[in-house]
């Protein structure tokens, strides 16, 4: 699973991105109500479920190839990072599956629980967000990525 810590820096744009174009069609849904559109947002949601899962995957195999210095030395940082990650997908998964039982079960209208799915999403993308910027914090200010790996 080496091969996979190296693709962390890849993996973790994307379900930063799919997951805020979710939402932008989230909020658009409120303007825009249609069966099809609800499905096209829904449809935008489960794309962000692997794409997570690729991010959560390369970064517990990135974490478990540092070195054991430089693991120990920012512990704290990066074990917030994790928790975070863990709890934004934990988050995406309940809301995406919840949303496609809503779809399924009203056949095709997620009608007054819009208000529901885009305040959980607002709180998904403010703990993404957050991800991002301890990642960030990580690999641009302590210097701890993929190429430490390597070396």
């Amino acid at each position: 699973m080496d091969y996979i810590a190296e693709l962390h820096p890849f993996f973790v744009h994307f379900p930063v991105a799919l997951f805020l174009v979710y939402l932008l069609f989230e909020f658009v849904s409120f303007f825009y109500k249609s069966k099809d559109f609800d499905y096209i947002v829904q449809a935008l949601l489960l794309l962000v479920v692997p794409a997570m899962i690729l991010a959560l995957l390369s970064g517990n195999s990135t974490e478990t190839l540092l070195p054991s210095a430089i693991a120990g030395k920012f512990h704290d940082q990066i074990e917030l990072h994790e928790e975070i990650a863990n709890l934004s997908a934990w988050f995406l998964f309940f809301i995406a599956g919840f949303r496609l039982f809503i779809l399924i079960k009203r056949k095709g209208e997620v009608g007054s629980l819009r208000w529901f799915f885009l305040t959980a999403g607002i709180i998904v993308a403010a703990f993404i967000i957050m991800t991002s910027f301890y990642g960030g914090m990580l690999v641009h200010e302590h210097g701890i990525g993929a190429g430490l790996l390597t070396e």
